[in-house]
């Protein structure tokens, strides 16, 4: 027997066009850790009141979008290599991280905005 059930994902929108599933590290220590110890993003990492990142530890390169309080992209950087920083910037709020060169795909650039909205979705579970 099937049982159809509903939930909520979190979702990037760019310019209001969803883009990717997004994580939002809400607590000090998930935005401490980002994304060490991964081997692979699939969608966009949110780090919210933080202005700027290191990549030391990190296994792969990374997009990174400074963002400002009113969510518009105010700089990016594309496929930043691991063992670098990306130094804060002025107006800089939050962070947006994705694997390197999904930036280009989502069309992330300097003055997109973006919101992280939570959309609906059927969950399916069998037993």
């Amino acid at each position: 027997m099937t049982a159809r059930t509903h939930g909520f994902i979190a979702y990037l929108r760019v310019d209001n066009k969803p883009v990717s599933p997004a994580e939002v590290a809400s607590t000090r220590h998930s935005r401490a850790k980002g994304l060490l110890g991964r081997d692979y993003l699939e969608g966009v990492l949110i780090l919210p009141k933080v202005r700027s990142i290191h990549t030391f530890g990190m296994k792969f390169p990374i997009d990174v979008a400074l963002i400002d309080q009113s969510m518009t992209v105010r700089k990016v950087f594309e496929s930043v290599a691991p063992n670098r920083v990306v130094l804060p910037r002025s107006r800089t709020r939050h962070v947006v991280e994705s694997a390197g060169g999904r930036f280009e795909e989502f069309g992330l650039r300097p003055g997109a905005q973006l919101v992280v909205a939570l959309e609906s979705v059927d969950l399916i579970s069998g037993r």
